[in-house]
């Protein structure tokens, strides 16, 4: 499937675990948050076994309970990947996160925007092996081609 990511970073060779992809509408609205250089990765992933999630804005410390409340993960993970974790260690609640996932077949989240392209289904991949960069463009040559 063929997703987009906007950014302001230009040489991007390969994403953080759960960066987050999206149609090109919302791609392009993240995008424009930025004041400096802007960019658009257009990609390619796979969302076999991706799980629904809601979304919480920028509040991923949320993740963890809503995946124990959809019954995903049990309570003994969710002291691995909860808002303390996250608040307290990010990078090792991403981990922990990553590997509970990992070991149940899940690669990723798709969720319904709330913010940028409203109601537009957007991703979250875990992995970053698991995203192919096909093109990047700045922001106005993207939307000149595909806008």
């Amino acid at each position: 499937m063929i997703v987009w990511h906007g950014t302001n970073v230009s040489n991007i060779t390969e994403f953080f675990k759960f960066s987050h992809f999206g149609t090109f509408n919302s791609a392009y609205i993240r995008s424009g948050i930025y004041s400096d250089k802007k960019y658009m990765y257009r990609c390619k992933i796979d969302k076999t076994n991706f799980v629904e999630i809601i979304d919480y804005g920028n509040e991923m410390n949320e993740f963890g309970h809503d995946l124990f409340n959809q019954n995903i993960i049990s309570s003994n993970d969710l002291k691995l990947v909860n808002r303390k974790i996250f608040e307290k260690d990010y990078d090792m609640w991403k981990n922990n996160l990553f590997q509970i996932l990992r070991d149940k077949g899940i690669f990723g989240f798709y969720y319904f925007n709330v913010a940028e392209g409203k109601g537009d289904v957007s991703y979250i991949v875990t992995d970053p092996a698991d995203v192919v960069i096909l093109e990047v463009f700045e922001r106005s040559k993207a939307y000149d081609i595909y806008g």
